[in-house]
């Protein structure tokens, strides 16, 4: 189902790709914005 642009890509990326697509399906929208801040704290802590 994902586009295969970037054939060079790993397939676990396109697995966790997959993941947070699933997930931002599945969560409700009260809750989308907060776990989208938290991605975004993560990833800024990581860096």
């Amino acid at each position: 189902m994902l586009p295969r642009t970037i054939p060079a890509v790993p397939s676990f990326f396109r697995f966790l790709f997959a993941g947070l697509v699933y997930i931002f399906a599945r969560v409700p929208e009260k809750t989308l914005g907060n776990f989208v801040l938290n991605m975004i704290y993560i990833t800024i802590s990581i860096n």
